[in-house]
């Protein structure tokens, strides 16, 4: 048996690349997680047309989740958006270095470019409070 692991599959160029690798109407199967519902769609068309098994690990497990928490799976959206390499992206990385670096008073040379100081005794949560939450930057 041969086994082989794609990680982050994010187009559908790639899917075709990687199907391109198997044999048609093969013993192959291919188990998969994409979250993204066009490149699942890409990947289990083609797999049906090359007639191999492709089963999408994901599903029981998204579905008792929704069931459990009594939420409606909303088909269609595009998964990982918080994830979205654009400047904004970029921007958010730019500031959580900065608190990093200047963590615990460490590299005061630049301290000027802060928006906000936050002092306090030690062990009062002041390097969580400093990282804000996806949501909540820019």
């Amino acid at each position: 048996m041969i086994e082989y692991l794609w990680p982050l599959v994010r187009s559908k160029n790639t899917v075709n690349d990687i199907l391109s690798k198997i044999e048609p109407n093969s013993d192959s199967i291919v188990l998969y997680t994409m979250l993204d519902v066009e490149l699942r769609l890409c990947l289990e068309k083609k797999c049906e047309s090359m007639g191999i098994l492709a089963i999408f690990a994901l599903e029981n497990v998204i579905n008792e989740l929704a069931s459990f928490a009594n939420v409606e799976i909303k088909h269609g959206g595009i998964p990982d958006k918080y994830k979205k390499l654009d400047a904004n992206y970029y921007k958010r990385i730019d500031i959580l270095n900065f608190t990093l670096h200047h963590d615990d008073g460490h590299d005061f040379k630049d301290v000027n470019e802060a928006d906000i100081l936050i002092l306090g005794v030690s062990r009062t949560s002041k390097s969580p409070t400093s990282l804000p939450s996806s949501t909540t930057w820019l």
